[in-house]
C-alpha cells in the first residue's frame, strides 16, 4: 500500500530532508513503486536540474559539496568508508580498511561534517546513509583501490568469524 512504500522511502533515505524533498519531486512523474524500485541507485534518482541552487539540485551534488569542504585525508577515509557493502561500520574494521591504529581520529572529520554518525544502539559502530555510502564507493573506485579495501574488509571478517568458530568450540556458547 502506499503508507508502507512512504515508509520505506523514508527508511531507505535515512530520513535525510533533502532526499525525501527530492523524492516527493519525482512523485509528480513516477509512482511510488517506481521510486521505491530505484532507491538502489539514489545518487541517480535523486537529482532535479532548475530551481534551487547547485549543491540542493541532488543528492550527489549536495555530497560533493560536503565533500569537496573535507582535507585530502578526509576525502580518502571517506572513500575507502565505501569498501563497507551497507552504511553499518565497526570501528575495529574500519582501522583494518583504513590501516590505522587510530580508527576514531580519521572518522572524527567524516562525523564533524555529519557524512557519517555514531550508532546509538552500539557505542563501537558508526553507520553511514546509503546515498553517502553509494558516493564513497564510487570515489573508492575512481581511485583504483576498491578491490584491496574490500579484501581488507573480507579479510577482517574472516578474522572474526574465526574467533567465533574457536568460542564455539570451546564450548563459550552453550
Amino acid at each position: 500500500d502506499e503508507r508502507s512504500m512512504i515508509t520505506t522511502i523514508g527508511s531507505r533515505l535515512g530520513g535525510l530532508p533533502l532526499g525525501v524533498e527530492l523524492a516527493a519531486a519525482r512523485a509528480r512523474t513516477m509512482s511510488l513503486a517506481e521510486i521505491t524500485a530505484r532507491l538502489d541507485d539514489q545518487l541517480e534518482l535523486l537529482r532535479i536540474k532548475r530551481g534551487v541552487v547547485p549543491h540542493q539540485r541532488s543528492i550527489a551534488a549536495a555530497i560533493d559539496w560536503s565533500y569537496e569542504l573535507l582535507d585530502s585525508e578526509a576525502r580518502h577515509t571517506l572513500a575507502l568508508l565505501g569498501a563497507f557493502p551497507t552504511g553499518t561500520i565497526a570501528h575495529d574494521a574500519a582501522g583494518v580498511v583504513l590501516q590505522s591504529d587510530a580508527p576514531a581520529d580519521a572518522l572524527g572529520p567524516l562525523v564533524d561534517a555529519s557524512l557519517l554518525a555514531r550508532s546509538s544502539e552500539d557505542a563501537d559502530t558508526y553507520v553511514m546513509l546509503e546515498p553517502i555510502r553509494q558516493y564513497a564507493e564510487a570515489k573508492l573506485v575512481e581511485a583504483g583501490e576498491h578491490a584491496d579495501a574490500r579484501l581488507r574488509h573480507a579479510q577482517w571478517i574472516a578474522r572474526e568469524c574465526e574467533g567465533v568458530n574457536d568460542a564455539y568450540l570451546r564450548g563459550d556458547f552453550v
